[in-house]
């Protein structure tokens, strides 16, 4: 039976360049000639095929068809290799020691490479993987890199809105612009809270804010700050203004309060809730 190969062994085999003076081989060229040499060659390639290099005798049919030659010539040829030592039969089964022996080394060459590859296989898949690793290791090292530099960059950023916080428009500027002095600490603690563009906001607003609202109606510090009043319509302020003045003129002819001045200073406490 032929042995699977693939196309790198495929049917080879040692053959010593001066076989055909060796002795055994010149009594079988005596007897049966060129052609007997021939035949023994054919018959190593078979065997060189067959599983385990061996070949079964009771399968000579089937080998003299292979080889064109008749399964008598072929059964008495067989006879006479073996009997000049060149084949080997053993239980039912004949090879060549010199040819298994000589695939032996072979076979075991091969197996020593394939093992070989297969280290080197292994070798270079981990290698393989290490350098995966390493690289994602480094694409995580730099993913690690640029969040800490969001980090540092938001820190910065974090501390110059501080800064701006503390040093462009500073608590003391508007206490010192705001007259209404109550509730100093509370009113801090409100504008440490607030962003650049609240503070700026307020510093404009409160000097429209004193120039139409009442000192009497003056809104506390912390009030105005916490509530955020100085979102407030200035203009509903300046038209109770306007209204109010009218209205003491009035009253310095009336000599009392009418229904409407009443309803503008409840219109004006309301809007302060009282500091």
């Amino acid at each position: 039976m032929a042995r699977k190969q693939n196309k790198k062994e495929a049917f080879y085999f040692p053959h010593d360049a001066n076989a055909r003076r060796d002795d055994k081989i010149l009594e079988l060229r005596a007897k049966y000639g060129w052609k007997g040499y021939g035949l023994f060659w054919a018959i190593i390639e078979v065997l060189r095929e067959a599983t385990n290099y061996a070949y079964s005798m009771s399968s000579l049919a089937g080998l003299a068809l292979e080889l064109n030659t008749d399964k008598d010539e072929l059964h008495e040829f067989l006879g006479c290799c073996i009997d000049l030592g060149l084949f080997t039969e053993n239980e039912g089964f004949f090879y060549s020691e010199s040819l298994m022996f000589r695939m032996e080394q072979i076979d075991e060459t091969r197996r020593k490479r394939a093992e070989a590859g297969r280290k080197g296989g292994f070798a270079k898949a981990k290698s393989k993987q290490n350098s995966s690793n390493a690289k994602a290791n480094s694409g995580n090292k730099r993913k690690e890199r640029r969040r800490n530099e969001i980090k540092e960059n938001e820190k910065s950023d974090t501390s110059q809105f501080t800064s701006i916080n503390n040093e462009e428009f500073p608590f003391d500027n508007f206490w010192n612009l705001y007259p209404k002095k109550v509730g100093r600490k509370p009113a801090s603690d409100k504008w440490k809270k607030l962003s650049p563009a609240d503070k700026k906001a307020i510093m404009q607003f409160v000097p429209k804010y004193l120039k139409i609202q009442e000192p009497k109606f003056y809104l506390n510090p912390t009030t105005l700050i916490s509530q955020r009043r100085w979102e407030d319509d200035l203009d509903s302020l300046k038209i109770i203004k306007n209204e109010k003045i009218d209205l003491n003129r009035r009253k310095q002819t009336k000599g009392n309060k009418s229904s409407k001045e009443l309803e503008i200073e409840r219109m004006q406490e309301r809007y302060s809730n009282n500091g």
